[in-house]
C-alpha cells in the first residue's frame, strides 16, 4: 500500500456496484439448497422423536440446542460488544 493513499482513493477502492447483483445471490442454487436442506432437516427431525424415549433425553437435546445458540451469538460478526 503506498503512504500517499488519500481518503477518496480508499473509498473508491471498497465502493460496492449497487447496481449489480453480488456473486451467487439468489437463483436456482439457493432454491435447490433450500430444498435439500429442508429434506435433511426433516429426516433429521423425525431421526430424533422416534428416537429420544425418556424427559431426559428431551433435556440434553435442548441443552444442545440452548448451547448452538449460544455459539452462533458468540461467533455472529455483527453482534454489538458491551461497553
Amino acid at each position: 500500500m503506498p503512504s500517499s493513499m488519500t481518503l477518496e482513493w480508499r473509498t473508491s477502492q471498497h465502493e460496492l456496484a449497487v447496481d449489480q447483483p453480488s456473486v451467487g445471490s439468489g437463483g436456482l442454487g439457493a432454491t435447490i439448497y433450500f430444498a435439500v436442506a429442508s429434506l435433511v432437516l426433516a429426516a433429521l427431525t423425525y431421526a430424533a422423536i422416534t428416537a429420544l424415549d425418556g424427559w431426559a433425553d428431551w433435556v440434553v437435546l435442548g441443552a444442545s440446542f440452548w448451547a448452538l445458540g449460544g455459539v452462533i451469538i458468540a461467533v455472529n460478526p455483527y453482534r454489538r460488544v458491551a461497553g
